[in-house]
C-alpha cells in the first residue's frame, strides 16, 4: 500500500515509524527527512491518487485546508486525521473518501477492558481528568515554539486534549448540556489555553465532569466511571483499571488504529461524523464558559 503523510512533527513521524515497515511511506514537510521520499507541498507530487492512504498530521489549524486539497484531488481513498479534526467547527465538507480521525485511546487496553466488562451495564456518570505540564510534552523543543502554545495554530487545552471529550461521547453519547470555565492561569509564555474545565449532561443523561490542562508538573490522565453495577477507576498512563495493571506497549494502540483501516475492519475507529461531533462539544464548551 502506498501512504502519504502530511506533517512530520512527533505524530506525523510516529505513524511513519510504524507504517514503514510493511509500506511505501512518503511524507510533505518542510522538515529536513533522510528516511521517507519528501514533498515540500502538494503541488510537487505528480500524481496524488497513486497513493491509497492519507495521514494529516499537520498542525491543527491546516487540518481543513489539507483535508479539503485530498478530497478535491482523489475519490475512494481513505484518509485518517490526527485529532481534533479541525481547529473550528465546519460541516461543508463534500466527502469523496472514507475519512476517520486518530483518537487512538479507544484502543487502549484498559478501555477495551471497560467497555467488555460494562457492555451489559449502564453508565451514570463519567469523571475525566488529564494533565501535563506543557514544557515536557516534547522535550526536543521549544514549547514557546509548538503550535500547542499558538491559540492561531489550534492550540489550547481543549483542543489539544480532545480524546477525553470523544472517550466520553464514544462510551455515553453526545453531550447535550454544558457549563464550563476556560482561560489562562499559569505563568507559561503561551498565548492559548491552559486549563479547561467543564460539566455537562449527555443526551443519555450521563453527568459529565472533565478537567484538562497543560499545568501539572506530573503527568495524569484518569477516568472515574460510576454505573449501575459498578464503579470503575481507569489510569490511562499507567495502563490500570481498579488498580489492576494491564501489560502494554506505547504504540499497541496506534497499531490496532492503522490495522483497523489496512485490513478494512472498521468497528471501533473514530468516524467523520464523531469526530464532527466532538467539534461540536469542543464549540459548545467554549460558547459556555
Amino acid at each position: 500500500m502506498k501512504i502519504l503523510i502530511i506533517g512530520y512533527g512527533s505524530a506525523g513521524r510516529r505513524h511513519a515509524s510504524i507504517l514503514n515497515k510493511n509500506h511505501d511511506v512518503d511524507i510533505v514537510t518542510h522538515q529536513e527527512c533522510d528516511t521517507f521520499k519528501v514533498y515540500k507541498n502538494f503541488e510537487d507530487i505528480q500524481k496524488l491518487s497513486d497513493y491509497d492512504y492519507f495521514i494529516i498530521a499537520s498542525v491543527t489549524n491546516k487540518h481543513y485546508r489539507d483535508i479539503d486539497y485530498i478530497n478535491e484531488k482523489v475519490k475512494n481513498k481513505v484518509i485518517l486525521a490526527e485529532k481534533p479534526l479541525f481547529s473550528t467547527y465546519k460541516n461543508d465538507l463534500k466527502l469523496n473518501n472514507q475519512i476517520y480521525l486518530a483518537y487512538n485511546l479507544r484502543f487502549h487496553p484498559i478501555i477495551e477492558q471497560l467497555r467488555f466488562e460494562i457492555k451489559n451495564d449502564s453508565i451514570i456518570s463519567i469523571n475525566a481528568y488529564v494533565g501535563q505540564y506543557l514544557p515536557d510534552w516534547r522535550k526536543d523543543r521549544d514549547y514557546k515554539k509548538t503550535y500547542s502554545a499558538q491559540k492561531s495554530e489550534g492550540g489550547g487545552v481543549l483542543l489539544d486534549l480532545s480524546h477525553e471529550i470523544d472517550l466520553i461521547q464514544w462510551l455515553a453519547g453526545e453531550l447535550d448540556e454544558v457549563k464550563s470555565f476556560q482561560g489562562k492561569i499559569s505563568n507559561l509564555e503561551i498565548n492559548s489555553d491552559d486549563i479547561v474545565s467543564f460539566i455537562g449532561k449527555t443526551k443519555s443523561n450521563t453527568l459529565i465532569t472533565c478537567s484538562m490542562d497543560y499545568i501539572s508538573k506530573t503527568p495524569i490522565r484518569r477516568l472515574i466511571i460510576h454505573t449501575v453495577e459498578n464503579t470503575y477507576e481507569l489510569d490511562l498512563i499507567y495502563s490500570t483499571i481498579n488498580g489492576k495493571k494491564i501489560i502494554t506497549d506505547s504504540l499497541e494502540s496506534y497499531k490496532k488504529m492503522h490495522n483497523e483501516i489496512l485490513f478494512e475492519r472498521i468497528k471501533n475507529i473514530c468516524s467523520y461524523e464523531e469526530g464532527l461531533s466532538v467539534m461540536k462539544t469542543i464549540q459548545k464548551v467554549q460558547d459556555n464558559e
